[in-house]
């Protein structure tokens, strides 16, 4: 089955619009009276010999009912292919791969909110366990004390104090002696001051499991040089992939608890 494309996967209106082309049958005649134009200047657009301007591409959008923010992403798409210099180009291709970054994010995708408050945050995000009995209490075999104690290797003290925080914040509920889900999707918006302290306790995680050596673990680590076209391209990837895994946790079935984390960065200091 081919994968449904959005306008932020295209690099080239043009490759845009044919697929849109291919996929709505009319559609050239559709766009020629809306821009009051003739077919034969579509196909011109289409094949290469000729650009939209930035009128008729807004009534393209129009016509596609793009929201105001993909409409923006249409027209920088336009401008960078009648860019008549190098730079201009480069500029517009810049300006795409910024509003591309912040649009395919994958938290900015989601319509989350977190239901604790800063102070409770701080709490939550200050050490891993949390974060862990939290969700792990989604698993029907680690709903007991006895059960979390022994996956996690806590101090009961550690535990009970961690514990009590999840449950005084509707994070986790009681049910005799047992341990229920509560609320389970947090959300950290980018700008958070408790990111960092986040990433740093997964990662801690994920050093610690190399030496368990545990075969279903998979760690990987490279360093590799590429253009900035590609960049933008692996971001991307990256994107869509992460976007795939929620689905795919979304209707699994609770029986591991799993960490994960991921790290594309530019390795020069000065960058």
């Amino acid at each position: 089955m081919t994968k449904e494309k959005h306008l932020y996967d295209f690099d080239d209106y043009k490759e845009y619009l044919n697929y849109r082309c291919d996929k709505e049958r009319g559609l050239k005649s559709a766009l020629a009276k809306m821009m009051q134009c003739q077919s034969a200047y579509i196909s011109q657009v289409l094949n290469d010999h000729s650009h939209l301007s930035l009128e008729q591409a807004d009534l393209a959008a129009s016509y596609f009912k793009l929201s105001d923010k993909e409409t923006l992403f249409f027209l920088l798409l336009i401008q960078k292919d009648r860019a008549g210099t190098n730079s201009l180009k480069s500029f517009f291709t810049k300006q795409l791969a910024d509003f591309r970054s912040v649009q395919l994010s994958y938290l900015k995708r989601r319509d989350l909110k977190s239901l604790l408050d800063v102070k409770a945050q701080a709490i939550y995000y200050s050490s891993w366990e949390y974060n862990a009995l939290h969700m792990a209490v989604t698993i029907p075999r680690l709903r007991t004390k006895e059960a979390l104690l022994k996956a996690f290797i806590l101090p009961e003290a550690r535990f009970n104090h961690c514990m009590e925080f999840l449950l005084e914040n509707g994070l986790v509920k009681r049910n005799g002696d047992h341990y229920v889900t509560g609320v389970v999707e947090m959300y950290l918006e980018s700008g958070s001051n408790f990111l960092r302290q986040l990433h740093l306790n997964t990662r801690a995680q994920a050093i610690a499991s190399l030496d368990r050596e545990r075969p279903e673990n998979a760690h990987y680590s490279a360093v590799f040089t590429m253009s900035e076209k590609d960049v933008v391209k692996i971001k991307k990837m990256i994107n869509d992939s992460l976007s795939e895994i929620a689905t795919v946790v979304k209707s699994s079935k609770e029986e591991q608890i799993c960490g994960f984390s991921i790290d594309f960065f530019n390795y020069e200091k000065t960058v």
